[in-house]
């Protein structure tokens, strides 16, 4: 019981190849890239990536385009109905499973195991959705598209690939999360740098 009262209170206040250990990221670089319409220009879904890892100043800027905390309030980079904020975004990689903790600009540690599905980049981002925090499953697809499009953008003005997954086994990743019952994964990403 302990454990899915933590899990939700992280998950309602709501890691990677590089990242070996949880904890504190580099501060957000909120003032770099490309301006929006070229970004806008560039983004496109690639499904070939390099082995290069991801930096941890790269891994902080990506999840701060997620779903990072950008005003008073606690309030995101996305906009949520009803500022429900009831999405919750999970960095797998080869060293395990991390929530991102947005209000601290941290990772928390889930798991050492590795969840991806398609280990073809270093790292991929797991949307889940609290279903008990609003009454439209639609807004929590809503929230979760303004996700992986910030995401998307993101990696176009910082020259990463990126790909938006669909399909995948939902049931086994969400184990592997120990996500409850309320708690969805809707989609994933992978992102890395492209394959030369």
């Amino acid at each position: 019981m302990k454990k899915l009262l933590l899990t939700s209170l992280i998950i309602m206040c709501a890691g990677s190849a590089l990242a070996q250990t949880a904890g504190p990221l580099p501060e957000a670089h909120k003032t770099n890239g490309m301006p929006l319409m070229q970004a806008l220009n560039e983004r496109k879904t690639t499904r070939s990536f390099s082995d290069q890892t991801i930096d941890e100043a790269t891994l902080a800027d990506i999840l701060w385009a997620a779903a990072g905390v950008n005003k008073d309030g606690n309030k995101r980079t996305i906009p949520t109905a009803l500022n429900r904020q009831n999405i919750s975004v999970y960095v797998l990689s080869a060293n395990g499973a991390f929530l991102y903790d947005a209000p601290n600009h941290a990772l928390v540690k889930i798991t050492d195991a590795d969840l991806r599905q398609n280990k073809d980049a270093p790292i991929t981002l797991a949307y889940a959705a609290d279903k008990r925090l609003l009454d439209k499953d639609t807004y929590s697809a809503m929230h979760v598209g303004s996700a992986y499009q910030n995401v998307g953008l993101y990696a176009a003005s910082a020259g990463l690939a990126n790909v938006v997954r669909g399909s995948f086994d939902q049931d086994a990743l969400e184990k592997g999360l120990n996500l409850s019952d309320s708690v969805n994964i809707l989609v994933t990403q992978a992102i890395g740098y492209p394959a030369n």
